[in-house]
């Protein structure tokens, strides 16, 4: 876990990352793992992870088939002001289903020339048909809560998703010191087609259209220098681009026959080009001192295009991100480490995208097309000591500023929706570069092994959250206390029977507008060795006591509304992983992701 990104790393994020190093694939011959899954609610699948090498060449291959279903719930409750009349009361309550099947298969090849260089290709193939049905029942109430108009809202969607993607890798080891040189090429496409029809009160009806396709492109390169044993330079470069086109059609029913809505129907365009380069250098003193120093210039190259309003924005932007880590080495079991580095966040294409979607007939998101990535300055010093090999402690204490934040508004559009007779506002959400955000923390990670068979590992982060800004004369400052927990046990019962338990809670948290309550949820998983551990059986529990989503309250000046949403509901899997000539817990080169980097 690198808490302190180099700048080896993207800029892109607000946090650490992990780093995985696996080994190359030496083993001769057929081996691979067979894995199948069953749950409730609906889950099965089955894939296949397979090599085969024979002198320098492997060949290996990828292939899974799922159909997964996920049910979630909204609630929403809303008070209206009018002034000196009533207030209008409006509750939403909202059921959906999503089912997904998929196929996918990645088939590739990798050549060692040499035992220092080798070169892969592999290219990969994925469908997806999607079948999501959203039920919205919206609730007109009076004072005393009792019903005055109903609208039921049904919306079936049919979607089909199809990804190909192919990849080159070239790795040149120049000798057993770390001097290398890895070059990567990816080019892909992706296309989703959604064909949704909504009914309203099982009379009015509308069918949307949703033609989707993106195009992108990446190559990066990463050069490795040691220069003799305690010093080490590094550079690299990436290029990324992305090319996204959203045509989405509304047909309105009119005397029963369909129409083209203009006014909700619109084409959206965005390309997105990232171009980096970095450099970094990094030496040790007297085995116990380590600096490390590097930059990464990042340059983002924007063009969005909405066809409805004939309006082409573009955007370029360069960042400059310098990085420093420090580490002292006091024992062999305690050392103290510092760090800081600048980062960015952009925002997503559903972010920019400024024309509205319906949540529900009260309900509109929409993004900002002049939205601007956020900047922040991060600083981060830990301290880590080890017990006699079982007990350690891994803390630090860190301070982030961000500027230009993008926070989610709501407010009134002025617009109204007959519901039943009635005329109910419209609220819309959408985002802003706010403020600036200040963030002071403390983070404490405990890992102790008290035998073979047990073994427990916690995090605690405290935290306060400081916002300072305004919109529209409305002062949007805020500052909050807050704090998360994680606590994760292993423990091997009779039998070897694994059982692993991992809870999660996260403190309540406040803005000038939100209230958000605290969440929590529990996992639970029981795995065994089977059939001379070729085999392993497991069985996961996600979200044992039905507990996770995010329960909210919002306050303005012309509403008041507090909202439940819950994305997934509790799942149980059983797993059977079967593995050919394969030890347990070994994964070879084919299976490697990279992130970060160039």
């Amino acid at each position: 876990v690198i808490t302190s990104p180099s700048a080896r790393y993207d800029a892109q994020g607000n946090g650490g990352i992990i780093n995985i190093i696996l080994r190359r694939n030496k083993l001769l011959g057929f081996n691979g793992t067979i894995n199948a899954n069953i749950g409730d609610p609906k889950s099965s699948g089955i894939s296949t992870n397979l090599n085969y090498r024979t002198g320098d060449v492997n060949i290996f291959n990828s292939t899974g088939i799922s159909d997964r279903l996920r049910i979630g719930d909204a609630y929403a409750y809303s008070e209206y002001y009018n002034g000196d009349d009533d207030s209008t009361f409006i509750r939403d309550n909202r059921d959906w289903e999503r089912e997904n099947k998929s196929l996918f298969t990645n088939t590739g090849l990798e050549w060692y020339i040499n035992d220092k260089t080798s070169v892969t290709t592999s290219f990969l193939v994925s469908n997806s048909d999607g079948n999501n049905l959203n039920e919205n029942t919206t609730l007109e109430l009076d004072s005393s809560e009792n019903i005055i108009n109903e609208t039921f809202r049904k919306e079936n969607e049919l979607s089909k998703d199809k990804n190909y993607e192919y990849s080159l890798n070239f790795d040149k080891r120049f000798n057993d010191e770390g001097h290398k040189l890895v070059v990567d090429f990816q080019i892909g496409e992706n296309t989703d087609n959604e064909n949704s029809i909504l009914i309203q009160n099982l009379i009015n009806f509308e069918q949307i259209t949703s033609d989707e396709t993106s195009d992108n492109k990446l190559i990066k390169a990463d050069y490795v220098l040691p220069i003799g044993e305690n010093k080490q330079f590094e550079a690299g470069f990436k290029i990324e681009e992305s090319d996204l086109n959203q045509d989405y059609k509304v047909y309105s029913d009119l005397n029963n026959s369909l129409v083209l809505d203009v006014d909700q129907s619109n084409v959206f365009q965005y390309k997105e080009q990232i171009n980096a380069i970095y450099s970094q250098y990094g030496f040790k003193v007297e085995d116990k001192y380590s600096f490390l120093f590097g930059v990464r210039v990042e340059q983002t190259k924007k063009d969005i295009f909405q066809i409805t309003t004939d309006e082409l924005i573009k955007k370029d932007d360069t960042g400059v991100f310098p990085t420093f880590n420090f580490g002292y080495e006091i024992s062999e079991d305690e050392s103290l480490t510092f760090g800081y580095n600048r980062r960015l966040r952009r925002p997503w294409s559903r972010f920019i995208n400024p024309f509205p979607s319906k949540n529900s007939p009260t309900s509109i998101f929409r993004g900002n097309p002049n939205l601007d990535p956020t900047y922040s300055n991060n600083f981060d010093f830990g301290y880590l000591k080890t017990f006699e090999s079982s007990f350690t402690v891994n803390s630090s204490v860190y301070y982030q500023k961000s500027t230009n934040t993008f926070n989610f508004i709501t407010q009134d559009t002025g617009e109204t929706v007959n519901l039943g007779g009635t005329d109910v506002p419209i609220i819309e959400r959408f985002p802003i570069n706010l403020a600036t955000n200040s963030r002071f923390g403390f983070e404490f990670n405990l890992s102790y092994r008290p035998s073979k068979k047990w073994n427990i590992n916690s995090n605690f982060n405290l935290y306060n959250n400081k916002v300072e800004g305004e919109y529209s004369n409305i002062d949007y400052g805020s500052e909050n206390l807050s704090w998360s927990m994680r606590l994760n046990n292993k423990l091997t019962l009779p039998g070897k029977v694994e059982w692993q338990t991992r809870m999660n809670y996260r403190g309540p948290r406040e803005d000038a507008i939100n209230k958000t309550k605290a969440s929590y949820s529990t996992d639970l998983a029981f795995s065994k060795d089977i059939l001379n551990e070729k085999g392993t059986l497991s069985l996961n529990v996600r979200d044992l006591f039905d507990s996770s989503g995010r329960i909210s309250e919002a306050f303005r000046e012309t509403f008041y509304s507090e909202s439940k949403y819950r994305w997934s509901s509790r799942s149980f899997t059983l797993n059977m992983t079967y593995r050919i000539n394969q030890k347990k817990k070994r994964f070879d080169r084919s299976q490697q992701s990279y992130q970060g980097g160039g």
